[in-house]
């Protein structure tokens, strides 16, 4: 296959929806000080560098993963998660 464009990544069991390898914003409460996703790849042989979890400061927070297919060629996925300051932002 050696493909790195079919990667399906998930964050909570949904499905995390790209448009130009850019997330729509993923907001999360206050107290959520760590994020996990799952990435499912088509080709077996391709790789990700997606860690175990991501530490989340307030705020904005860009987490990059990329996909490595087999003969090298990579692509990245931007994430977009707002982790908010208090009650209402």
């Amino acid at each position: 296959l050696n493909s790195n464009n079919k990667a399906t990544i998930k964050y909570n069991n949904n499905k995390i929806k790209f448009t130009k390898n850019k997330s729509d914003k993923i907001t999360v409460k206050k107290n959520v000080k760590k994020i996990t996703f799952d990435v499912l790849l088509e080709d077996s042989n391709a790789k990700s560098n997606v860690k175990k979890s991501y530490k989340l400061k307030k705020g904005n927070n860009k987490i990059n993963i990329t996909i490595t297919a087999e003969n090298g060629e990579k692509r990245k996925y931007i994430i977009n998660v707002y982790r908010k300051k208090g009650l209402f932002s």
